[in-house]
């Protein structure tokens, strides 16, 4: 176990060094605020859109970051620092909640499962919503580089949209042949 571990550190530092845009991305990541201006430019303004919501937030529609050059990348990976400046810390507790909602709910689908394929497609469902939902999040209030993946639910394209709304209802059917 502790030598698959060790492998799979191997592994992923080989491959964040080797090449040059990931080494890049990743040391912007240890240093935000050093790499402001260049390589960590949209996790510091979307630092600054967190920032700016406060407890209630601007308003829904009246967040300023988004326009403009503040933070390019808003409506896809960066949605969540939108929202946070638009409805503020109600906002993101409203958003994170609805994820362990999902979360809770999924875990208890899967436990329910009447099958062992039932119950493995909706835990990988569910591990595959929280693993994407918490590096997106992660990524935009900086505790984990930027990766490019969208907030399930919520980042603009319809493809991510239709992807997640289509394993919802693969988890509904598990959850409708339940015991």
């Amino acid at each position: 176990m502790l030598g698959a571990g060790a492998a799979s550190t191997g592994a992923a530092m080989f491959f964040v060094f080797a090449s040059q845009r990931r080494f890049n991305r990743f040391t912007a990541f240890l240093d935000i605020t050093g790499n402001r201006d260049h390589l960590s430019y949209q996790t510091y303004q979307a630092m600054i859109a967190v920032a700016q919501g406060g407890t209630t937030g601007a308003g829904p529609g009246r967040g300023l970051n988004k326009l403009g050059d503040f933070l390019p990348l808003a409506h896809s990976d960066f949605i969540f620092a939108v929202i946070a400046e638009e409805l503020g810390l109600i906002g993101v507790v409203a958003v994170v909640g609805g994820f362990v909602v999902l979360t809770y709910c999924g875990v208890q689908i899967a436990l329910a499962a009447r099958d062992r394929f039932g119950m493995l497609l909706a835990g990988g469902i569910v591990g595959w919503f929280v693993v994407q939902t918490v590096i997106n999040i992660g990524g935009v209030i900086g505790l984990m580089p930027v990766t490019g993946l969208t907030l399930p639910f919520f980042s603009a394209g319809g493809s991510s949209l239709f992807v997640c709304m289509a394993a919802v209802g693969l988890l509904l059917n598990v959850a409708r042949h339940a015991k």
